[in-house]
């Protein structure tokens, strides 16, 4: 008999020790288990009941939702078109800034002459 562990013939209290361990980690697997199986059955049954009263209350606007498809091409047709409007954008830039050449030598500054008041001239305040 030297196959089993010396738990196996220990006491009374160890054999509990493992009795209550494993029927403690079967139950905890199982309610793991039914939790996760209860919130998904529910989840889906209360989703496809509010989808029944979104329609039920859309009766009269379900043409709306029916153009729908619509709506969303029409989006997408005007999201292209504003990218094509930025690209050209970007092109003229582009080529505005090509077109321009920069100067080859930098110019000296002129010097600045203050204004010279001659006798007789009114100032605006």
């Amino acid at each position: 008999m030297s196959e089993f562990p010396q738990l196996f013939f220990g006491t009374l209290r160890e054999h509990y020790t493992i009795l209550f361990g494993t029927a403690g980690a079967i139950g905890l697997v199982a309610g793991f288990i039914g939790a996760w199986l209860g919130s998904w059955l529910g989840g889906r049954s209360g989703a496809n009941a509010a989808l029944r009263r979104a329609l039920v209350d859309a009766g009269p606007n379900l043409d709306a939702l029916q153009r729908m498809p619509e709506v969303v091409a029409g989006i997408d047709a005007l999201a292209i078109e504003v990218e094509r409007l930025g690209e050209s954008q970007r092109f003229i830039a582009k080529a505005l800034a090509s077109r321009v050449e920069p100067p080859s030598h930098a110019a000296a500054p002129s010097p600045v002459k203050p204004l010279e008041r001659r006798a007789g001239q009114v100032t605006p305040h």
